[in-house]
Protein backbone atom coordinates (compact mmCIF):
# COMPACT_ATOMS: atom_id res chain seq x y z
CA UNK A 1 0.00 0.00 0.00
CA UNK A 2 1.58 3.34 -1.27
CA UNK A 3 2.14 5.90 1.84
CA UNK A 4 -0.37 8.41 1.97
CA UNK A 5 -0.25 12.15 2.64
CA UNK A 6 -2.54 14.46 4.21
CA UNK A 7 -4.54 17.34 1.92
CA UNK A 8 -6.17 19.79 4.26
CA UNK A 9 -8.19 22.05 1.84
CA UNK A 10 -11.63 23.30 2.56
CA UNK A 11 -14.01 20.69 2.58
CA UNK A 12 -11.54 17.59 2.16
CA UNK A 13 -9.48 18.73 4.97
CA UNK A 14 -8.21 15.16 6.23
CA UNK A 15 -8.65 13.62 2.80
CA UNK A 16 -5.57 11.67 2.03
CA UNK A 17 -3.86 10.97 -1.02
CA UNK A 18 -0.91 8.57 -2.04
CA UNK A 19 2.26 10.15 -1.97
CA UNK A 20 3.56 11.50 -4.97
CA UNK A 21 0.80 13.19 -5.85
CA UNK A 22 1.69 16.01 -3.59
CA UNK A 23 3.25 17.66 -6.36
CA UNK A 24 -0.63 17.78 -7.93
CA UNK A 25 -2.57 19.06 -4.56
CA UNK A 26 -5.38 20.60 -7.08
CA UNK A 27 -7.69 17.81 -8.12
CA UNK A 28 -9.12 20.22 -10.52
CA UNK A 29 -5.88 19.54 -12.77
CA UNK A 30 -6.73 15.46 -12.83
CA UNK A 31 -10.20 16.39 -14.03
CA UNK A 32 -8.91 18.69 -16.50
CA UNK A 33 -6.66 15.66 -17.82
CA UNK A 34 -9.29 13.51 -16.99
CA UNK A 35 -11.88 15.69 -19.43
CA UNK A 36 -9.17 15.85 -21.83
CA UNK A 37 -8.40 12.36 -22.15
CA UNK A 38 -11.98 11.71 -23.34
CA UNK A 39 -12.45 15.11 -25.33
CA UNK A 40 -9.30 13.14 -27.55
CA UNK A 41 -10.67 9.86 -27.35
CA UNK A 42 -7.62 8.63 -25.39
CA UNK A 43 -10.08 6.73 -22.90
CA UNK A 44 -9.78 6.42 -19.10
CA UNK A 45 -7.00 3.54 -18.88
CA UNK A 46 -4.53 5.31 -20.87
CA UNK A 47 -4.80 7.91 -18.54
CA UNK A 48 -4.57 6.21 -15.71
CA UNK A 49 -1.90 3.96 -16.96
CA UNK A 50 -0.32 7.83 -17.89
CA UNK A 51 -0.58 8.85 -14.00
CA UNK A 52 0.61 5.69 -12.45
CA UNK A 53 3.36 5.77 -14.47
CA UNK A 54 4.00 9.35 -12.83
CA UNK A 55 3.57 8.23 -9.62
CA UNK A 56 5.77 5.71 -9.68
CA UNK A 57 8.30 8.19 -11.39
CA UNK A 58 7.72 10.78 -8.24
CA UNK A 59 7.63 8.25 -5.65
CA UNK A 60 11.16 6.71 -6.94
CA UNK A 61 12.43 10.85 -7.15
CA UNK A 62 11.11 11.46 -3.77
CA UNK A 63 12.97 8.37 -2.73
CA UNK A 64 15.83 8.80 -4.28
CA UNK A 65 16.13 12.23 -2.72
CA UNK A 66 15.50 11.28 0.64
CA UNK A 67 18.31 8.47 0.16
CA UNK A 68 20.68 11.61 -0.80
CA UNK A 69 20.00 13.67 2.67
CA UNK A 70 17.49 16.24 0.97
CA UNK A 71 15.25 15.05 2.58
CA UNK A 72 12.50 14.16 -0.40
CA UNK A 73 10.53 16.51 -2.64
CA UNK A 74 9.11 18.15 0.52
CA UNK A 75 12.37 19.04 1.56
CA UNK A 76 13.44 20.30 -2.19
CA UNK A 77 10.90 22.33 -2.51
CA UNK A 78 10.82 24.09 0.91
CA UNK A 79 15.05 24.76 0.36
CA UNK A 80 13.98 26.11 -3.48
CA UNK A 81 10.99 28.26 -2.07
CA UNK A 82 13.75 30.08 0.19
CA UNK A 83 16.33 29.94 -2.27
CA UNK A 84 13.65 31.87 -4.92
CA UNK A 85 13.01 33.97 -1.58
CA UNK A 86 16.46 35.18 -1.10
CA UNK A 87 17.17 35.72 -4.35
CA UNK A 88 14.05 38.10 -4.88
CA UNK A 89 15.25 40.26 -1.66
CA UNK A 90 18.70 39.89 -3.52
CA UNK A 91 17.52 41.39 -6.94
CA UNK A 92 16.87 45.10 -5.85
CA UNK A 93 20.59 45.21 -4.56
CA UNK A 94 21.90 43.37 -7.75
CA UNK A 95 20.38 46.20 -9.75
CA UNK A 96 22.03 48.73 -7.94
CA UNK A 97 25.19 47.09 -8.22
CA UNK A 98 24.98 46.93 -11.51
CA UNK A 99 24.37 50.58 -12.05
CA UNK A 100 27.32 51.46 -10.13
CA UNK A 101 30.04 48.79 -11.92
CA UNK A 102 28.51 50.62 -14.95
CA UNK A 103 28.90 54.07 -13.46
CA UNK A 104 32.51 52.63 -12.54
CA UNK A 105 33.43 51.25 -15.98
CA UNK A 106 32.31 54.30 -17.89
CA UNK A 107 34.51 56.61 -15.27
CA UNK A 108 37.49 54.19 -16.04
CA UNK A 109 37.06 54.65 -20.18
CA UNK A 110 36.68 58.58 -19.64
CA UNK A 111 40.09 58.86 -17.61
CA UNK A 112 41.82 56.11 -20.23
CA UNK A 113 40.63 58.13 -22.82
CA UNK A 114 42.04 61.49 -21.38
CA UNK A 115 45.76 59.31 -20.26
CA UNK A 116 45.69 58.11 -23.92
CA UNK A 117 45.42 62.33 -25.00
CA UNK A 118 48.13 63.20 -22.50
CA UNK A 119 50.70 60.56 -23.04
CA UNK A 120 49.59 61.94 -27.39
CA UNK A 121 50.03 65.41 -25.77
CA UNK A 122 53.51 64.50 -23.99
CA UNK A 123 54.93 62.72 -27.22
CA UNK A 124 53.96 65.75 -29.25
CA UNK A 125 55.93 68.33 -26.67
CA UNK A 126 58.74 65.77 -26.42
CA UNK A 127 59.44 66.28 -30.03
CA UNK A 128 59.10 69.75 -30.53
CA UNK A 129 62.18 70.20 -28.32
Amino acid sequence: MPSCISVARGRRAGRRLPRGMQLALDARMLWLAVGAAQDEGEGMERLLLRLASILRFTAELDRRLAADGLGGMTSVREVHERAARVLAALAPGVVVARGTVGELVASLRAMEETLAALRRLKTELASER
